[in-house]
């Protein structure tokens, strides 16, 4: 369900409507506490009542379900959140909910979105949030002024897959650093196998259906995990925290690195603390194919901020002996446009631009050496996707291998000057049958007064290799 735009008439529809999908607990009286559920868009809020049953399962804590009707549109905005919210809690107490019950507020995908601003406004009133498939945008997981939980699957195929998540799991990583707690007050935990239609039931909207990844894990076994983490949540401010519940938040922070480490590593390899492209090296030192050790290199990469400051350097090599070199490349890493943080498409790096030398101008400054067959940019992404796919956590690696799509290489599309190159960028096309990658490059002959020997790349970065295994290859395949 895409973030679009509020419409702009919504100010003039701020309607409350007493409708709400009310579910008590069982056996009220035990640390009485309310979850207000806000639904996403163009799923209907009938659908999240599973959910909800799902979480009242899971907690020994007298739970207070309220799901409120009656966004306009089908489609949850901060117009009429408060009023709804407010129209909740009075059904709630009408029920007989104790009116000095904690309270915490959910939402799922735009909902998620939507609860932020008015979770902040009742900062002093509310107990904690939950956020599903969804993440703060523009609010810092540290400052934010109460307890947090982000849950989302690792089959998210959506705004909130992996790879947009990663970064709010690196914000927890630090804050854990500063307060132990934080794993339990501000947890962000990915699901393995669940995607983002498992937060409801029923008919998927095409706007889910068109980025989600259908997963092999039942939807009701779905829940069960889900409702078993926000359990565990709502026990640590509800008075019903218990060691199974510490347990389960502490093993699943984790899990969630566990699972993103490779990515973390991935991106330390495109570009490091110390503005050096490991990645570059590697690509430059495949380009080279040296058999047998016959010559050395040492490489040394500057990772360039901009690629309007890469089109300005130039790679130096030096022969130091009759079998050694230093070599100087520089490289730039570039990533997709985002400026409201909610694009549904891939979200790492969509290219690493390497400025690098060729095989040939190495082969005729040291002729003794023993070189392979000449290779492309083409080669190079292949080598980074199997690089990808074999770093890939043990889940995602069999998923892969079985219902991965596939991907074609074509051949290296030449530039007719470096300023073309640096403008042009990589070519990704996604389609039903898999990706086409084209690599846009520069090649000259070693002898060329035009900077002779030089071997330019817009390569496949790492990162973007490993988020389409995780994800994009999964994208209308069967479980």
């Amino acid at each position: 369900m895409g973030f679009r735009a509020i419409p702009l008439l919504l100010p003039l529809l701020a309607v409350v409507s007493d409708a709400l999908i009310l579910l008590p607990p069982e056996t009220p009286g035990v640390n009485d506490t309310a979850l207000i559920i806000v639904q996403g868009a163009d799923v209907y809020p009938e659908q999240y009542r599973a959910l909800g049953l799902a979480i009242q399962s899971a907690t020994s804590i007298s739970l207070w379900v309220a799901i409120p009707e009656g966004f306009v549109g089908n489609y949850p905005n901060p117009v009429q959140l408060p009023g709804l919210a407010t129209d909740a809690l009075a059904q709630l107490a009408d029920a007989g909910m104790p009116v000095d019950a904690p309270v915490f507020l959910s939402g799922h995908s735009l909902g998620g979105i939507v609860v932020q601003g008015y979770a902040e406004e009742q900062a002093d009133t509310l107990a904690g949030l939950l956020i599903f498939g969804s993440y703060l945008t523009d609010r810092p997981l540290a400052t934010f002024p109460m307890p947090v939980l982000h849950l989302v699957g690792t089959l998210d195929g959506g705004q909130a897959r992996p790879t947009r998540m990663s970064e709010t799991y690196s914000e927890l990583v630090a804050l854990q650093a500063e307060d132990d707690s934080a794993n339990l007050l501000k947890p962000v935990i990915l699901l393995e196998a669940v995607n983002h239609a498992h937060f409801f039931s029923g008919e998927i909207p095409p706007t889910v259906a068109a980025n989600d990844i259908l997963s092999e894990l039942d939807a009701d076994e779905a829940r069960v995990l889900i409702g078993a983490r926000c359990a565990a949540f709502l026990a640590m401010k509800s008075g019903g925290a218990d060691e199974a519940s510490r347990r389960l938040l502490v093993d699943d922070y984790s899990a969630t690195g566990e699972y993103l480490a490779p990515l973390y590593d991935l991106q330390e390899q495109e570009a490091d603390s110390d503005d050096r492209s490991p990645w570059a090296e590697k690509a430059q030192r495949y380009m080279f194919n040296v058999l047998d050790e016959s010559v050395t290199v040492d490489i040394q990469s500057y990772h360039i901020a901009s690629l309007s400051e890469l089109e300005h350097e130039h790679n130096q090599l030096n022969i130091t002996g009759d079998l050694t070199a230093d070599l100087s490349i520089f490289s730039s890493v570039e990533f997709p446009l985002d400026p409201v943080d909610a694009a549904p498409g891939p979200h790492a790096s969509s290219e690493l631009a390497v400025k690098m030398v060729s095989q040939e101008l190495l082969a005729a400054k040291l002729p003794v050496g023993q070189f392979g067959d000449v290779r492309s940019c083409a080669d190079v992404n292949q080598m980074t996707l199997a690089a990808a796919v074999e770093a890939a956590p043990p889940a995602a690696f069999e998923r892969y291998q079985r219902r991965g799509l596939p991907v074609t290489y074509l051949e290296d599309h030449q530039a007719g000057a470096g300023p073309l190159w640096v403008q042009e960028r990589l070519r990704l096309h996604y389609n039903e049958d898999g990706l086409e990658i084209q690599s846009v490059a520069i090649k000259t002959a070693p002898d060329s007064i035009f900077y002779g020997g030089s071997n330019y790349c817009k390569l496949l970065s790492p990162t973007r290799a490993l988020e389409y295994v995780l994800i994009d290859s999964l994208k209308g395949t069967q479980p």
